[in-house]
């Protein structure tokens, strides 16, 4: 077994940083709505879904090399939990600005 990638009285803070997406993934969406920076919205959300996939895969890992629980599980849950859920609501925010783009269209046309 390799030393542990960080000491047990670490992983809270790991844990708080892991989840540090939670409110800018809200804000986010509440910006998508209002239909701005569309391309900046999607690359942004995109790479949430990629780096928290990283970050899953990097506990799947950690389980491989005999890392202990402390560290692969956070990892593991967090970055799957997140990406998954990113990967759910991207959709939605992409109709989110469609709905937006077709009002502003309609709204130049008359």
């Amino acid at each position: 077994m390799t030393g542990a990638w960080w000491s047990p009285e670490s992983t809270i803070n790991v844990v708080k940083l892991l989840c540090l997406v939670s409110p800018v993934g809200a804000v986010l969406g509440w910006y998508a709505s209002l239909g701005r920076r569309r391309a900046v919205i999607i690359s942004g959300w995109v790479a949430v879904i990629v780096i928290y996939a990283a970050v899953a895969i990097a506990g799947v890992l950690g389980l491989l090399i005999g890392q202990p629980d402390y560290v692969w599980v956070p990892l593991a849950v967090t970055g799957s939990t997140i990406a998954f859920v990113f990967s759910l609501t991207l959709r939605p925010v992409l109709r989110a600005h469609e709905r937006v783009e077709l009002r502003r269209t309609i709204a130049r046309d008359l």
